[in-house]
């Protein structure tokens, strides 16, 4: 594909490499053009090549992420929650949270993060109610609003959540979301696997994704950060930061419920053109 847009400035990253592989102690991801490593940065630490330069979180997620699983053509990735087991250890929130929580304080907010993830998996995000998260944990109502002040507050950490599920799967888990494929097939399982989380979460994730500040905000540029490393690895000739924009937007949760909702297309349907659409802004063959 001829892309009539500049090139990237010259970069002097690091070869590419991936966490999760044989060296993983010692292998980095290059760092994007125009961010530079936290200085000082102990090991183990989030990098900027993770979080686009946003300072989002403690230390880098462990290997084996859930529900991560490879797949073929045409099949949907799903990284559904698991219930009950909430985020990978250390994983990167995007939220702005505490520091010395007790540790039955953090239990009580993982069991309503988990009563909720149940909730919108068998009715939907209309189900995600202060009350029914309530009945569903077996507390009180007022302690799910101390916890979450709002039910706005509530849908912010269960996003959040799964957010961190989803990097911990295309940061450390298996293949092809995660490191070990070629940057073509990761692009595109990252795509089926944004694709299934917005089926899932649906008006929850199109609210979350509204606004002006939303691109400027972590979530999203974790994730422009990934899709352009991925671009650079494919040797694709645009110009890497408008192509990410780009097939992000592709991947807008408002677009993709109107997909699926008015024009009647499959989650499968949508897959399949993200892929064709990946392949060919990286001039992969799609045979």
């Amino acid at each position: 594909m001829n892309c009539d847009t500049p090139a990237d400035e010259p970069c002097t990253e690091p070869p590419d490499s991936e966490p999760g592989g044989p060296d993983a102690a010692s292998a980095t991801e290059p760092v994007p053009c125009g961010l530079a490593p936290r200085p000082g940065g102990p090991a183990g630490i989030a990098r900027d090549e993770v979080s686009g330069g946003l300072p989002i979180g403690p230390a880098a997620v462990q290997h084996s992420a859930p529900g991560a699983m490879p797949v073929g053509t045409g099949t949907a990735l799903s990284i559904e929650p698991v219930i009950g087991q909430g985020p990978p250890p250390h994983s990167l929130s995007l939220l702005p949270t505490g520091t010395g929580e007790r540790s039955d304080a953090a239990r009580n907010r993982q069991l309503l993060l988990d009563a909720a993830e149940a909730l919108v998996q068998e009715q939907g995000a209309d189900g995600v109610t202060m009350d029914a998260v309530a009945k569903r944990a077996g507390v009180g109502k007022g302690t799910v609003f101390r916890r979450f002040g709002n039910r706005a507050g509530l849908m912010l950490a269960l996003l959040d959540q799964s957010d961190q599920k989803m990097q911990a799967a295309y940061m450390f888990g298996p293949p092809p979301l995660g490191p070990g494929a070629p940057p073509v097939e990761r692009l595109i399982a990252f795509g089926r696997a944004r694709l299934a989380g917005v089926e899932l979460e649906g008006d929850v994730r199109k609210a979350a994704d509204a606004g002006e500040q939303h691109y400027s905000g972590a979530p999203y540029n974790v994730a422009k950060t990934h899709v352009s490393l991925l671009l650079r690895q494919s040797g694709t000739p645009c110009s890497v930061p408008l192509l990410a924009d780009t097939l992000l937007a592709a991947l807008d949760a408002g677009l993709i419920l109107h997909q699926m909702r008015v024009l009647g297309n499959s989650l499968e349907q949508l897959g399949d053109h993200w892929e064709t659409l990946v392949r060919q802004v990286t001039d992969s063959d799609a045979g």
